[in-house]
């Protein structure tokens, strides 16, 4: 999980510079978003219209109800295209640096998505 993190902060650098979403995807069909904000980010973590079709709602739903310390900050989103994530907000620390995911809250966004 910790390749997610250096991900994600590469793509947090490059969407901050050109003040745009980036997105990048993974060799397992997941796929990275990092949507900067003016006191942090927004960060998705999920499957394009072309495999959302792996993403259960329903089991998402339960999932975060069942266990909300360990899901509920990771957001539900199924974007206009079809695609599918989960979404978390991420605040700036005292440095201007995004606080990044650690690897269970990596896994935890995972599971959602199984």
């Amino acid at each position: 999980m910790e390749h997610m993190t250096a991900q994600l902060a590469q793509l947090l650098r490059q969407a901050r510079d050109g003040q745009v979403v980036m997105r990048q995807a993974g060799d397992d069909g997941l796929q990275l978003l990092a949507y900067p904000l003016p006191d942090g980010a927004l960060v998705a973590l999920g499957f394009g219209r072309d495999s959302a079709h792996r993403v259960l709602p329903e089991r998402v739903l339960r999932r975060r109800t069942l266990m909300p310390a360990r899901y509920g900050r990771w957001l539900p989103a199924m974007l206009g295209d079809g695609s599918w994530y989960v979404v978390r907000r991420l605040r700036d620390d005292a440095s201007g640096q995004a606080a990044l995911p650690d690897a269970a809250q990596w896994q935890a966004a995972r599971e959602l998505l199984a």
